[in-house]
């Protein structure tokens, strides 16, 4: 499977995510949440994906823990952030742009 097709599968499933998650729940997600949310998501990807490859492809599954464990790290930062810290202040744009970077990476977004 190309890189490309990953990725638009990737956005694909984020698009129908979000519009269940609006469904549901109409009201509008803090930043905080919505980081959480996204963070949860992620996290839980690369832990299912470490925890069913082959125990011989040790490079994917050193690969899918380095994701689990910077996920980690990004939910432990953003727990010391306010919950209702606004999206334009300078510790949120921070946060966010760590975000982006990891989840870039993973979800192969060029």
């Amino acid at each position: 499977m190309s890189d490309e097709v990953t990725s638009d599968s990737a956005i694909f499933n984020c698009t129908i995510l979000i519009y269940i998650s609006v469904m549901i729940n109409p009201t509008p997600l803090t930043p905080w949440q919505e980081h959480h949310f996204w963070i949860e998501i992620l996290s839980d990807h690369a832990i299912f994906v470490r925890d069913y490859l082959s125990p011989s492809e040790h490079n994917y599954v050193n690969e899918a823990n380095q994701f689990a464990l910077a996920f980690d790290e990004l939910h432990t930062q953003l727990k010391s952030l306010k919950r209702d810290e606004p999206a334009s202040s300078d510790a949120m744009i921070s946060f966010s742009r760590k975000a982006y970077n990891l989840a870039r990476v993973v979800c192969f977004i060029q």
